[in-house]
């Protein structure tokens, strides 16, 4: 089967720069979805970006806050007994 490459719908790729500055508003604590309106960018893309930014940052993701909790929790809960 051939391909048509100018039937080819590319991505469009924003700049290290513009990339950077939105991570860095995101992890500000900006609101997604406020940033996906005012820059016309899907929530979903600044979902993907926040979450690899926080991961360079060396910030915990959710899963490891929640899983710190429960062994907090489970650990309070055995010394009780």
């Amino acid at each position: 089967m051939a391909v048509n490459y100018q039937e080819v719908v590319v991505p469009f790729q924003y700049s290290t720069e513009f990339r950077l500055r939105v991570c860095d508003r995101l992890l500000d604590g900006e609101r997604v979805n406020s940033l996906a309106e005012e820059l016309s960018i899907s929530v979903h893309t600044l979902y993907k970006w926040r979450r690899q930014a926080r991961i360079d940052a060396g910030r915990p993701g959710l899963l490891e806050l929640i899983e710190e909790e429960l062994v907090a929790l489970v650990e309070v809960h055995v010394e009780a007994f």
